[in-house]
């Protein structure tokens, strides 16, 4: 009797519903550069998770191109945050003083489909500084029932 009552719960558990498979789409790079603003200046830019799908992002990456030292990446600001990179309201990437370096968050992060916001605020003191891109890793997957 006990091991008919183990087979029929097996089995509705089997069938009842569960959360679906994930199969691999594509990868993406999402991103979102701050200009020559004024200090302050708050850039944003939507970006949507289709349908039936489920992004996983891996990483974040800020960079900023010293248009005076050709191939030179990134450069210092000075002693204070310069630049924050959020997903919606959680920080993906910041820039803080050279002793401190980047600071990132734990990953992977999933984001569920609909719309997400890619922020990007200027903290640079100097109202001509050259364009920083806040840019992420997202591996996209099809949600299979």
């Amino acid at each position: 009797m006990r091991s008919l009552l183990f087979s029929i719960l097996f089995f509705l558990s089997a069938v009842s519903y569960g959360q679906g498979n994930l199969q691999f789409n594509q990868v993406l790079s999402p991103s979102i550069t701050v200009g020559m603003q004024p200090p302050g200046q708050i850039i944003t830019s939507a970006i949507t998770v289709p349908s039936g799908k489920v992004w996983k992002v891996e990483s974040s990456s800020f960079s900023r191109v010293e248009p005076t030292i050709p191939g030179y990446r990134l450069t210092i600001w000075g002693g204070t945050t310069n630049q924050t990179f959020y997903l919606d309201d959680y920080t993906v990437c910041t820039y803080l003083a050279p002793s401190i370096g980047f600071i990132e968050p734990k990953f992977p992060i999933w984001l569920s489909e609909g719309t997400h916001t890619l922020r990007m605020i200027n903290h640079s003191s100097s109202s001509n500084a050259s364009p920083a891109t806040g840019t992420l890793s997202v591996i996209e997957f099809n949600i299979i029932p």
